[in-house]
Parts: C-alpha cells; sequence; structure tokens
C-alpha cells in the first residue's frame, strides 16, 4: 500500500510539474496554455469561459483586413490599367476610323472633282464647238 501511494504521488507530481511547466514557457503550439505574447490557443477565443467580449482571433481579422486592402488597392491599380487600356484602344481605334473617313473622303472629292473637270471640259468644248462653226458647219 505504501508503494502504491509514492507511486500515486510521484505521477500527481509529475503531472502537475509537467503542466506548470508549459504554462511558463512561450511555446507557440501548446493550446492547453495561453500565451500573451502571442495570444494562442483556445483560452484566448473564451472557449469555456462566461467571458465572451474578448476575442482574439486574429486570423480572421488579418485576413478580412489584409483582404480589403489588397481587394481595394488592387482593383484601383486594375481598375487604372483597363481605363488606359481600354482609353488608349478606343483612341487608336477613333483615330483609325477617322483617317479612313478622310482618306475616303479625300478620295471622293477628288473623283467629284474630277468629274466636275470632264463635265466642264465637255461643256467647254460644246460651246466652243458652237461658237466657232461657220454657217455651213466648218469651223473658222
Amino acid at each position: 500500500m505504501k508503494k502504491s501511494l509514492c507511486l500515486l504521488c510521484s505521477i500527481c507530481c509529475l503531472t502537475l510539474l509537467t503542466f506548470t511547466g508549459c504554462a511558463t514557457t512561450n511555446d507557440k503550439n501548446n493550446s492547453a496554455t495561453t500565451d500573451d505574447k502571442n495570444k494562442i490557443g483556445t483560452d484566448y477565443n473564451d472557449t469555456g469561459t462566461n467571458n465572451t467580449d474578448t476575442n482574439y482571433d486574429n486570423g480572421v481579422t488579418n485576413g478580412t483586413t489584409n483582404g480589403t486592402t489588397n481587394g481595394t488597392t488592387n482593383g484601383k491599380i486594375n481598375g487604372t490599367t483597363n481605363g488606359t487600356t481600354n482609353g488608349t484602344t478606343n483612341g487608336t481605334t477613333g483615330t483609325t476610323k477617322g483617317t479612313n473617313n478622310t482618306i475616303g473622303n479625300d478620295v471622293k472629292n477628288g473623283v467629284n472633282n474630277a468629274v466636275d473637270d470632264v463635265e466642264n471640259a465637255l461643256d467647254n468644248n460644246k460651246n466652243n464647238t458652237n461658237t466657232n462653226t461657220n454657217t455651213n458647219g466648218t469651223r473658222k
């Protein structure tokens, strides 16, 4: 009986010393203890306590904050880049179409002017023929 009692006391002492040792370290992987510096472990989520005011779930908070910040920043950068790209593309397309219209109008105007010149030449030739003929139909 004396041996059993000594064995039981030894086990209790070892258990007590083990948990005391864990509680005094900064072991970030020990979820059975709390760590004031690194705020880890289930105790920091107030599990099993009546205190529900404090939530140290930094992963969710940091994830949300970083996600929002990155989304906003990237949205602005992508918006600016896309705006610049689209503006340049649309400007280039407009310039090309404007140039094509100018060329098309120049050709069209050139053709119209040439037709007018031919018509004027024909009219002048017709008028000259009429004024340069004698009554017998021969040219002067």
